[in-house]
């Protein structure tokens, strides 16, 4: 939840990891931190269970089951707003990697629930399928030196149907490390 001041949450922000990074990454816990002190309730998740992490690691394999990994965030969702978890009127999804194929899947499947959606290095081509139907506001943000995914990315921001903005981040990487 957010930082005491608040009352109310300005909404949920949903951390959506599909491989190669986690919930207790400290990126992923400080950026979590710096939206509570500025009012957002956070949930992070994992989308692949501990065993499927492990198996995942070498070769990342798993990672990329976008299918798996968007209905595990679809339950998670549908989850949050049918438990009125704090903040979850208003649901902003953040993927990373190919969290973020799932978080543009779940998008375009909740489009009432959801919005916002954040793609941080993400991998939101994966969910080709769907981009036609993402229409909540889209903010993509890739790593200057991220080349795959800035080579993928402008053939994203044509297909998704609500309005994208793009931000790419000087001398960042795919980790932004």
């Amino acid at each position: 939840i957010p930082s005491p001041e608040f009352k109310v949450p300005r909404g949920l922000v949903i951390f959506a990891h599909g491989g190669g990074s986690s919930r207790r990454s400290y990126r992923n816990r400080y950026l979590a931190g710096r939206l509570r002190l500025a009012g957002w309730a956070t949930l992070r998740l994992d989308l692949l269970l501990e065993p499927e992490q492990l198996a995942d690691a070498p070769e990342g394999a798993v990672r990329f089951d976008i299918a798996l990994i968007t209905g595990r965030l679809h339950q998670a969702t549908e989850w949050a707003t049918r438990e009125t978890v704090p903040g979850s009127e208003r649901i902003v999804l953040f993927g990373a990697s190919t969290g973020a194929a799932a978080a543009a899947g779940v998008a375009a499947a909740l489009p009432a629930s959801i919005a916002g959606l954040i793609g941080r290095g993400g991998r939101v081509d994966l969910a080709e399928a769907d981009l036609t139907r993402v229409r909540t506001p889209t903010l993509l943000v890739v790593g200057e030196t991220d080349a795959e995914t800035l080579a993928r990315t402008p053939g994203v921001v044509g297909r998704l149907a609500g309005p994208v903005t793009l931000r790419i981040v000087p001398g960042a990487g795919h980790t932004f490390e």
